[in-house]
């Protein structure tokens, strides 16, 4: 899963350091304890799940954008901090390398961006 935030925030406090940390332990709670999780790149992060099918991998997406938009932060101004992501999903190929699938899997992210964000895609094969 290759994801990218973007914040919605009320409040006058910078939030650009909180912002990562709030992302990642979101993700940590999300993910299973084998299923690691990188920052690739500014504002981009890459997951890889475990998923026994593509029911499932979707779920996992699901259940992180739910997360995040069950969970704003409280800074503390008493502004708020809420944070939502894109998504870009792949299953990796059989013959396919990891940076083709990262690529596929970004353009995934970016699809779901111009769709409107707070979502998740599919990569084509």
């Amino acid at each position: 899963m290759w994801i990218t935030s973007y914040v919605s925030m009320t409040s006058t406090a910078t939030v650009w350091a909180t912002k990562p940390c709030y992302l990642a332990s979101i993700l940590r709670a999300q993910a299973r304890a084998d299923e690691p999780g990188f920052r690739f790149g500014g504002e981009e992060c890459l997951v890889i799940l475990h998923a026994t099918n593509e029911s499932a991998a979707g779920n996992a997406g699901d259940r992180l954008l739910q997360a995040l938009r069950d969970a704003p932060r409280q800074l503390a101004d008493g502004g708020s901090l809420n944070l939502r992501v894109s998504a870009g999903l792949v299953v990796v190929e059989a013959q396919e390398s990891v940076a083709q699938a990262v690529e596929r899997a970004r353009t995934a992210l970016y699809a779901a961006k111009r769709a409107g964000r707070d979502r998740w895609m599919w990569g084509q094969a």
